[in-house]
């Protein structure tokens, strides 16, 4: 065998030089070309000494201990969990007396060992669940579960604690061991968690996944009561720009100026949440009562648009809103109506709110069997034109006119352009369509003017997959010559997002049709993000303004944006046409303005082409309006 003298522990050199009488040694030893060490432990003594005393003989035991030494081993590991755990260990008698506790024990209940020991468990483990605990234990012999106890006599707190009997080789309980956890500051790490699951960080308001939870709720309400909620969604309106401008802390702090006015909001209001960006969104509780839903949302939009003074910066910004009305129908889809909404609302220039259309296509099986239907729509010439007339504000004369397009379906009746249009496009039938509508328009004018009716100029609203056709200027002469109608009474209508969809392109069809001889027009400026800059490249010969504009001036007040538009385009030689004119007060302020043309309700709804020639019959001697209201 060989030692290992590392592992050596002996007496023997106090023995040997007489101090002691015996002397014992524990020592670890290996086999020779082997691994495996056992533990021995020797004790002797020295029985003849020499003369100069020492030691001649010596009498002994060898005995093999690796056995003591692994309990020994495996006592002194048990006794380090115990005094080291992060978690309250002790141990009860058979009666579930305190014997034992570690330091952390002590801790969480305030008490000193000497102090324990002897006491029942629920004496100091104090909690109302004590006497199913010890109904458990005393059937099963285990329990484990969390629980709110009691320390210092009043505190109450959650602990974790699990109990095991322990029995002796005859199966009798011999003591319990006990392991507890104060849950204190896992719980308040979990309330912290779930608040920051639950809520934005940077403003304090409830997330997007809260709201998600709370409209979720509505699934709950079988049957839910009509016009009493609804959702709405507002994005800020050019908050890159200031974001990008002035840099992400400012950006930051005008979201929270935001988010404090939202959240200050009174009945109806019932909730506000950051969706995410710059995005917010209210649940409004409104009972029935429209009047206040409208005055909370203007409300909302005014309190957005309020000056915030940040850092010396004055800024001030306006918001989209899209509204959708919580019904039985659309639980599942509320942000999603609302998000539609918003668009239309940024659509429309910002610093406004849309209330959401349940559409005709929204119905069950509808909108598939309008898909079905429509290829044979287009080929029995289902649709039909109908045409809004346009006032010359200089001249007093209706010299001009947009064309509308109707569907009237065979069991459906009429389907709102916003419902087929969409489809339209979806099933590559706008081409097809659109050749219908411009060789209708041709044939029209054509007549009218055979009629003695006057060169009247017709509009036309051509989508971004006309407009981009390679061959749409040979479509537009085929219809022309078709119907022998000159170019100059057509008129073709553009959006922004459209033009700015493929600059070179536009620019080069734009020119093409005035070579053709053909009108050009921008519809609805201020609803998009086309610059002056761009604006000025563009070939065209007339502007649009967007009727939200006048919305927000009914009566004819000073609206800056109109005025800049109507002077930008003066300064670009272009035409200018406001459509959405409802009253008198608006039509005066439009002509003191300089504008060219006015379109709208106060000068007629839209005609169909034989109550258009006949209101053009009795204009020279009345009113536009009186006849138009006497046609209609």
């Amino acid at each position: 065998m060989q030692h290992d003298n590392l592992s050596k522990k002996s007496t023997a050199p106090s023995h040997l030089s007489g101090k002691t009488s015996l002397y014992h040694a524990h020592y670890r030893v290996r086999h020779q070309g082997s691994d495996k060490v056992v533990w021995l432990e020797d004790s002797g003594k020295v029985i003849e000494w020499g003369d100069r005393q020492q030691p001649l003989r010596m009498i002994g035991t060898r005995r093999d201990i690796s056995e003591q030494k692994r309990q020994e081993d495996e006592l002194q590991l048990a006794a380090s969990l115990f005094n080291n755990s992060p978690d309250g260990v002790f141990v009860l008698d058979s009666h579930q007396g305190f014997r034992t506790c570690n330091r952390v024990f002590s801790q969480i209940f305030g008490l000193q060992k000497s102090q324990l020991l002897g006491l029942p468990l629920f004496q100091v483990v104090r909690t109302e669940q004590g006497q199913r605990i010890a109904q458990s234990m005393q059937n099963n012999g285990r329990w484990q579960g969390d629980i709110v106890a009691l320390k210092r006599g009043h505190e109450r707190f959650p602990l974790s604690l699990t109990l095991t009997a322990i029995r002796d080789k005859d199966q009798r309980i011999s003591h319990y061991l006990g392991i507890c956890r104060d849950l204190s500051e896992l719980k308040q790490h979990r309330i912290q968690l779930d608040y920051l699951s639950q809520h934005d960080a940077l403003t304090g308001l409830f997330n997007r996944n809260y709201f998600h939870q709370l409209l979720s709720q509505f699934d709950q309400h079988d049957p839910l009561l009509p016009n009493q909620y609804a959702v709405a969604i507002f994005n800020l309106d050019n908050f890159r720009t200031i974001n990008d401008r002035l840099g992400q802390d400012i950006g930051d702090q005008l979201l929270k100026d935001v988010a404090v006015r939202l959240n200050n909001l009174n009945d109806p209001v019932r909730q506000v949440a950051r969706l995410g960006a710059d995005e917010f969104a209210l649940l409004i509780d409104y009972e029935g009562d429209e009047t206040a839903l409208i005055d909370v949302l203007n409300l909302s939009l005014e309190e957005i648009n309020r000056p915030s003074l940040i850092d010396d910066h004055e800024l001030v910004i306006t918001a989209s809103c899209g509204v959708t009305i919580v019904h039985q129908d659309n639980r599942s889809q509320l942000l999603n109506q609302a998000n539609t909404a918003l668009l239309s609302a940024r659509k429309r220039g910002g610093n406004t709110y849309i209330i959401y259309r349940q559409t005709l296509t929204s119905k069950p099986g509808l909108r598939e069997r309008l898909l079905k239907d429509l290829p044979q729509a287009v080929r029995e010439g289902q649709f039909r034109l109908v045409y809004q007339p346009k006032l010359n504000l200089i001249s007093q004369m209706m010299d001009s006119a947009e064309a509308l397009l109707r569907w009237k379906h065979p069991t459906e009746g009429e389907i709102d352009p916003e419902d087929f249009m969409p489809l339209v496009e979806e099933t590559g039938l706008m081409l097809a369509l659109g050749d219908q509508v411009l060789l209708q328009v041709c044939e029209d004018v054509t007549r009218w003017k055979a009629g003695g009716l006057g060169d009247i100029r017709v509009a036309v609203n051509i989508s971004p997959q006309q407009f981009y056709q390679a061959d749409l200027i040979e479509r537009i002469q085929s219809a022309l010559s078709h119907t022998n109608c000159a170019a100059a009474q057509l008129e073709l209508e553009v959006t922004e997002g459209t033009l700015m969809a493929d600059l070179a392109n536009a620019q080069g069809t734009l020119n093409r049709l005035g070579d053709l001889g053909v009108h050009r027009s921008l519809d609805d400026y201020g609803t998009g993000y086309s610059s002056l800059g761009y604006l000025k490249r563009f070939p065209l010969d007339s502007i649009k303004i967007d009727r939200s504009f006048l919305r927000e001036s009914p009566k004819g007040e000073p609206n800056p944006v109109i005025e800049a538009i109507v002077a930008m385009a003066s300064s670009l030689k272009m035409k200018v046409v406001a459509e959405g004119v409802e009253t008198q007060s608006q039509l005066k302020y439009l002509k003191r303005l300089g504008c060219g043309h006015a379109q709208g309700y106060l000068i007629s709804r839209p005609l169909l082409a034989e109550d258009l020639a006949l209101w053009l019959r009795h204009s020279q001697s009345r009113l536009y309006v009186d006849v138009a209201q006497q046609i209609h």
